[in-house]
């Protein structure tokens, strides 16, 4: 269902201007939800204390939302797997 979402808001003409603004309103609260989370994580030790809680959650939400795109764009599972893995490496978490 997420994904639908997000390709319905990519699909978006400028007639769609309230649907498009919902979905920045749905994106944006989603990011929130992951940056308290990443709060609640580096209070309990889990995310070291020199790594912004939001700016780790909006470095995942802009790779999500290129993953979206690849994907709307024909990329196969395991071209997705590979570039998720690529950005675990970058940031080194593989």
């Amino acid at each position: 269902m997420k994904s639908m979402a997000r390709r319905a808001a990519l699909a978006c003409g400028v007639d769609a201007e309230p649907i498009q603004q919902a979905m920045v309103e749905w994106r944006k609260a989603g990011e929130d939800a992951l940056r308290k989370r990443l709060v609640k994580a580096q209070r309990a030790g889990e995310l070291a204390r020199d790594i912004s809680p939001a700016d780790l959650a909006r470095f995942i939400a802009t790779v999500m939302a290129g993953l979206t795109v690849q994907a709307v764009n024909g990329a196969t599972r395991d071209e997705m797997k590979r570039i998720a893995d690529l950005v675990l490496k970058s940031i080194g978490l593989a």
